[in-house]
């Protein structure tokens, strides 16, 4: 499957190199973020993901020791071994710290 279009995207996205860690729908698996929005991210990991399946996530972030937490995520695309997540589920606080995060530099 194709990636959405950057015509076609609503929030600017920011490279990043994050390790992630994700489980869910069968699977358990670490990897990397390579850009990351306000609505989601897209990386690369050994697993096989399938489109539309559903995963929790934590993502290392640089401002912080604890992983930033999201709790419902979906696979949008998937390449391979990459694949595009929209974040669909976050404690409210978390959405804060992602906001702090994404202000930085646009891709």
């Amino acid at each position: 499957m194709e990636r959405p279009s950057v015509e076609k995207r609503k929030h600017l996205r920011f490279a990043v190199r994050l390790p992630i860690s994700f489980s869910g729908s069968g699977v358990r698996e670490e990897g990397i973020v390579s850009s990351l929005s306000e609505a989601g991210c897209a990386g690369e990991s050994k697993a096989s993901l399938h489109r539309g399946a559903c995963v929790k996530l934590r993502i290392l972030m640089p401002d912080h020791f604890s992983p930033m937490a999201v709790d419902l995520a979906r696979v949008r695309w998937v390449l391979g071994r990459r694949f595009g997540l929209e974040f669909l589920r976050m404690r409210p606080e978390e959405r804060v710290r992602l906001g702090r995060i994404v202000k930085c530099s646009p891709l």
